[in-house]
């Protein structure tokens, strides 16, 4: 564990907001000025905002974008070096000293206590906690935990570091107004199936399988976590941001990897379905910063800053309760 760097409602109840029609083109198209980010009219100067898998791809992109609007952003990475490098890059490209690194293993529960712990030790609030890290692997693979990666990294380590630091998210509510959970998740989570049964995929493993049905548990516990907090000041949401050129998808972990390996997919893929990484932030850097969602909690963003509506099984409150209560048992989080 390393620690660098300096320091310093409204609901959907249930989701049933309509989908956009999909345009494979649509993401071509081009921003205006104000669409690119909040940049230019939102401050964030003083404000606190964790970035899990922060060092490349989506993750740096909303690290760079929050630090270039003045906020003290902390770096969740695995990588020592690439952390520490991708730091110092955002440090001086965003003009912004106050850009720190904690370097954890989001497979492990002890290395994310560690990292809560390291936290805490130098800030008592956080405002703004983005779990962007993901995993994706053709092979079943356990954790030190013992549990299966894909399950553990993308579901279990961010229902783990949210309940961990709702403290401080609490504090900067209190003091400050608010504090935001952004959760990146996937389109992928509609194809999901939760399987209570066999949660760590123990009888049959798919990637494409484990991958979905993870993202699809990020979602219900997401809009589980904005039920039990309303009226607390924290704000859940969850967005699928899309097919994004990022090195996770271009190797076998993600779903452009898996279809690789035939050249003409290949070519559709990085430039029609694809997205530029400044352009898959846009929406995550909304719900993380934008004045306009004050209160807004519960929902699932897809392209655009645009509601949509997730699989049918957000809504089975037994389902929620049940994978609610078996994640805080994998996880040693109380029940209630």
């Amino acid at each position: 564990m390393i620690l660098k760097g300096s320091s310093n409602q409204r609901s959907s109840g249930g989701y049933s907001l309509k989908t956009r029609g999909n345009d494979m083109y649509r993401h071509q198209k081009k921003t205006s000025q104000a669409e690119e980010t909040e940049t230019g009219k939102v401050k964030m100067s003083g404000k606190v905002c964790m970035v899990t898998g922060a060092n490349s791809g989506l993750g740096y992109e909303i690290s760079l974008t929050l630090a270039n609007m003045g906020a003290i952003v902390v770096m969740i990475c695995r990588n020592s070096n690439k952390g520490e490098e991708a730091r110092k890059r955002m440090s001086a490209a965003a003009g912004n000293e106050s850009i720190e690194l904690i370097v954890a293993d989001l497979s492990s529960q002890e290395s994310i206590r560690e990292l809560v712990g390291h936290f805490k030790s130098r800030h008592q609030k956080l405002h703004v906690l983005v779990n962007n890290a993901g995993h994706m692997i053709w092979n079943r693979q356990e954790t030190v935990d013992g549990l299966e990666v894909t399950f553990a990294v993308n579901h279990l380590a961010p229902f783990l570091l949210t309940n961990l630091l709702l403290g401080p998210l609490q504090k900067a509510a209190e003091t400050d107004g608010e504090g935001r959970v952004v959760n990146i998740s996937s389109s992928a989570q509609r194809m999901g199936r939760i399987n209570l049964d066999d949660l760590q995929s123990t009888k049959k493993y798919r990637i494409m399988g484990a991958y979905a049905a993870s993202k699809l548990a990020l979602v219900i516990t997401s809009k589980e976590f904005a039920h039990r907090l309303q009226g607390a000041g924290i704000t859940v949401n969850c967005v699928g941001p899309g097919n994004v050129r990022t090195a996770f998808n271009s190797k076998a972990g993600g779903l452009s990897g898996i279809i690789n390996t035939f050249p003409l997919s290949r070519w559709l893929i990085q430039n029609i379905l694809e997205k530029p990484v400044a352009e898959a932030a846009l929406t995550p850097i909304y719900l993380a910063t934008s004045p306009e969602l004050k209160g807004c909690t519960g929902l699932f963003y897809g392209d655009y800053r645009q509601p949509e509506t997730p699989s049918r099984q957000v809504n089975n409150r037994e389902l929620t309760r049940q994978l609610w209560d078996i994640s805080a048992r994998l996880t040693g989080i109380p029940a209630s």
